[in-house]
Formats: structure tokens, C-alpha cells, sequence
């Protein structure tokens, strides 16, 4: 077993994966178990209770739902150092035959149009996806239309619904990163682009760690290719990362009924990636209000509202 490096050990927890049964040592377990039994008692507050909170693997995440990033949650905001941890975690665990990588929590909430708004895991569920979009690159130079990929983009990245000519990505990010996401990393436009507009951005800029992400990880699946050396060694073992994150990066899916829940989470296990501080939590709670009152006002008036907070 692997844990994601941001996880601290605190108490043991058990879940079922398929037939099987594995333990699983994180920070989540004893307040896990605490909402479940104040839920069983009635006692967990307005607007209902927490879900069952099920172990699943990333990928099949990817495969079975669709994700936004509410417009009032903050940018990507991975840098260089964070993603080479995340990627060096899991080939890591993958080339030691580890059983499974285990990358925390993330929560969810059920939004009306089906799909999963995201109140924590936005940089891993990113992240991820930008790394299956760069496998995805060099299959499209190495092989041209093969079905390996359709398959990354059709499983994990986006898909046409039939009868349609529209992509309908997995992931919407918020709304100064989405075009750049959608741009890059779902249409996989050419990283000479991506190159040129991240070079002329300085380092505070909304969308530079997402370029800088995109061109990193570009840049490491390159080198894998260039330290196996032949096209096989590189489709075999780029075959066997796909499949990894498919079924062995596992995380915990909780879903809140409402951001106000959430808040209360967020206060105790706060977020595993990149820590919140006390006026990110209270930012995101309020602008998830105003978010709910008048979504185009909260558009108009975000760029202020975030300066004035930061």
C-alpha cells in the first residue's frame, strides 16, 4: 500500500474494494466515523446528512461521472514541485507492484444537471487528467488514430454524447482556468501554444501553474519514451500507468448534500492537496451563498471580491 505524501497517519479505517477487504491508515477515519454515527443519530445538521463515503479508484472516478469547479473556488494552483511529488507517488507504487496508491479524500456534491460539483480534489482530479492527456499525445504521435487513444479520451477525458458534435469534457475547471483546461488538455491543442502563452505570463497569473503542469508533465512522459527506448517498451509501460490509475489510485468519495456541510468538513480535515487557510474556508463558504443566490452576479463581481481576499 502507498499514501498520498500530503497524508498524515492518524488512525485505522476499513473498506471494501470489490471481493476483497484492505485497510486503509488516514487522517479521515475518526471523522469519518463520527458523521456516520451523528448521521445514524440525527445529529448532522441542516439540510441532511453526509453519504456513504465508498473507496474508488480515480480513473473509474473519470469513467462514470462528470465534474465541474464551481466559478468562486479558487485557481489550479499546483506548482512544479506538487505535481512532480503526485507523478513520482504513483510510478512509483506502480513499478514497486504495489496493490493500490491511496490519494485521500475528495468530496463532491450532486449538482441539477448531473454532474459532481467539486468542493476538494480539484488538483488531483486535474492533475490526473492532464497526465492521461499526455499519454493520450504521444499514442496520437506514436500510433496516429489508434483505439488506445479513444479510449484515454472517451474513459477519462471527454467524450461527444451521441447524435452530438460537442465535446463534453469530465472536468470543467472555474472560470479563469477552463478555456486554458479545455484548450490544452481536453482538445490537447499543440504544447508549442501552450509554451508560447506561459512564457509571456509572470508567476502570479491565474492560469501559469496550469500551463506550467501541462508542459511539465508533457515534458516527463517525453522522457520516460526517451529512457525506455524503443516505441514497445514506451506503449507497454504507458499501457500499464493507464491501467494503474484505471484501478489501483484510489481515493474516498464523500459526497455533502450542501457547501454549508462541506464548510463543516473542510474545518476538520481541511483540503488534502493544498492546505485552506481559515479565510479560504470562510471565502468559499460565503461565495458558495452568493453562488447559490445569483450565479451571474457572482461572475460579475469575482475578480474584486478574490483580490480584495487574497
Amino acid at each position: 500500500m502507498s499514501v498520498h505524501g500530503d497524508t498524515e497517519v492518524v488512525t485505522w479505517s476499513k473498506h471494501a474494494l470489490g471481493k476483497e477487504r484492505w485497510w486503509v491508515r488516514s487522517p479521515l477515519a475518526a471523522q469519518w466515523s463520527r458523521a456516520r454515527r451523528s448521521r445514524r443519530c440525527g445529529e448532522a445538521g441542516s439540510g441532511g446528512g453526509l453519504s456513504e463515503a465508498p473507496t474508488t479508484s480515480v480513473g473509474r472516478l473519470l469513467m462514470e461521472n462528470r465534474f465541474f469547479v464551481p466559478t468562486h473556488q479558487r485557481d489550479y494552483r499546483w506548482d512544479q514541485d506538487r505535481v512532480k511529488k503526485l507523478l513520482d507517488d504513483i510510478t512509483e507504487a506502480m513499478d514497486r507492484n504495489d496493490r493500490f496508491y491511496f490519494v485521500g479524500l475528495m468530496v463532491f456534491m450532486h449538482s441539477a444537471d448531473g454532474r459532481l460539483r467539486v468542493l476538494d480534489g480539484q488538483q488531483r482530479l486535474a492533475t490526473t487528467i492532464i497526465l492521461l492527456s499526455a499519454i493520450r499525445a504521444w499514442f496520437a504521435v506514436s500510433e496516429g488514430g489508434s483505439t488506445t487513444v479513444t479510449s484515454i479520451q472517451s474513459d477519462f477525458i471527454g467524450r461527444s454524447e451521441y447524435g452530438s458534435t460537442v465535446m463534453s469534457p469530465k472536468l470543467s475547471l472555474n472560470l479563469n482556468n477552463d478555456q486554458r483546461f479545455q484548450k490544452y488538455v481536453v482538445n490537447g491543442s499543440p504544447l508549442t501554444e501552450v509554451r508560447k502563452e506561459r512564457a509571456a505570463l509572470n508567476k502570479n497569473a491565474p492560469n501559469f501553474d496550469l500551463l506550467d503542469a501541462i508542459e511539465y508533465i508533457h515534458a516527463r512522459i517525453e522522457k520516460i519514451a526517451s529512457e525506455l527506448g524503443s516505441t514497445e517498451n514506451t506503449k507497454d509501460y504507458l499501457i500499464k500507468l493507464i491501467l494503474f490509475i484505471k484501478d489501483s489510485v484510489i481515493a474516498v468519495r464523500l459526497t455533502v448534500p450542501n457547501e454549508a456541510n462541506a464548510f463543516r468538513v473542510f474545518e476538520t480535515l481541511n483540503d488534502r492537496g493544498l492546505d485552506l487557510s481559515a479565510a479560504d474556508l470562510l471565502k468559499n463558504y460565503l461565495f458558495g451563498l452568493a453562488y447559490d443566490i445569483s450565479p451571474q452576479l457572482l461572475q460579475a463581481n469575482r475578480t474584486p471580491l478574490v483580490t480584495a481576499n487574497t
